[in-house]
């Protein structure tokens, strides 16, 4: 009985210490940290936007990504990105000549400010939650990027891995002690 004690002890402290590290590892905290530049909103607050916002005059960064849609006469829809989270811009044709690089696999596309109206449901766009741009500011340029691989991450995700093994071979010993 006293040998189940210490196996429970060892097994609460391998739980945290996974615990621990997954929370230290995790990207999550980034999410709080929107704000780039000086601009003063996030894409990601805009998107989770509530009907305070609707019709408020709005300034963010972001990354053109995608594709750059055409959208009634003289006006273009873009996408922005930034921190995980996306939006919709409206913008007119000479705004979008701006972006040079669209970001997508091994691709950064232009950084662009934009200031202008946000929208929740808009009444234009059949309801969609978007942004009329009234400025448009190129931050960045873009271009082909590539990909390393990243040690750290590796490293971190082979002991989780391993840790995560451990813990299964414990609770495997311990189930058939009890036998």
């Amino acid at each position: 009985m006293a040998a189940m004690n210490s196996w429970d002890r060892i097994s609460k402290l391998c739980t945290m210490v996974l615990l621990a590290l997954m929370l230290w590892v995790s990207p999550a905290w980034a999410a709080t940290a929107l704000v780039t530049g000086d601009t003063n909103t996030s894409i990601a607050a805009l998107s989770s936007a509530g009907t305070l916002m609707d019709g408020q005059k709005v300034d963010f960064a972001g990354e053109a990504i995608g594709d750059i849609i055409k959208a009634e006469s003289g006006h273009k829809w873009l996408t922005l990105y930034d921190a995980g989270a996306s939006i919709s811009v409206y913008v007119s044709d000479a705004d979008a000549k701006k972006v040079s690089n669209l970001g997508r696999y091994s691709q950064k596309g232009t950084r662009l400010e934009i200031q202008g109206v946000f929208y929740l449901a808009c009444a234009e766009h059949e309801g969609l939650s978007d942004v009329h741009a009234s400025k448009v500011k190129v931050l960045e340029e873009g271009g082909a990027q590539s990909s390393p691989l990243n040690m750290r991450q590796l490293q971190i995700g082979l002991l989780l891995v391993g840790i995560g093994g451990l813990l299964l071979l414990l609770h495997w010993r311990l189930r058939e002690r009890t036998r």
